[in-house]
């Protein structure tokens, strides 16, 4: 219950609360979400309709491969729209995104598994290796997708 001079008022706080669910999904039930856009990288251009679809098939993937809510998935992606794609995926099934520097080197990549423990790796073919030699030498054992 809120107070002030004039008014009393209760403020409801949802349980949860998913910025993807706000993002997409309320623009994605309007009429015009097949035409708006909504991300635009290049030549590429995503209306809300499809971005939000996009985003459900890369989460429900996730989920598929283990992924559930409060679990950390880790992304080391370059300035692509693959990045807000997957970033968005993460926080609308619950888990917690990890985004990683392509620019790091392998001794602070190996700091960022040691701490955040991911239960998925995401990266593109370039940026494997590094990982996968940090991961071996913290003998951790990890799921990578492309």
């Amino acid at each position: 219950m809120i107070k002030t001079r004039r008014f009393e008022y209760t403020v409801r706080i949802p349980s949860t609360l998913n910025m993807t669910e706000i993002a997409l999904d309320r623009w994605n039930s309007k009429e015009s979400s097949s035409t708006t856009p909504a991300l635009i990288h290049g030549e590429r251009t995503f209306t809300y309709k499809e971005l939000s679809s996009y985003v459900n098939r890369v989460g429900n993937a996730m989920k598929r491969l283990g992924v559930t809510p409060g679990q950390r998935v880790l992304i080391k992606q370059g300035n692509h729209y693959m990045y807000i794609v997957l970033n968005l995926a993460v926080i609308k099934i619950g888990a917690v995104s990890v985004p990683i520097s392509t620019l790091f080197r392998e001794r602070e990549v190996e700091h960022v598994l040691r701490d955040a423990q991911p239960s998925l790796v995401i990266a593109p073919p370039d940026q494997l290796e590094q990982l996968i030699t940090a991961a071996k030498r913290l003998e951790t054992p990890l799921l990578f997708i492309l």
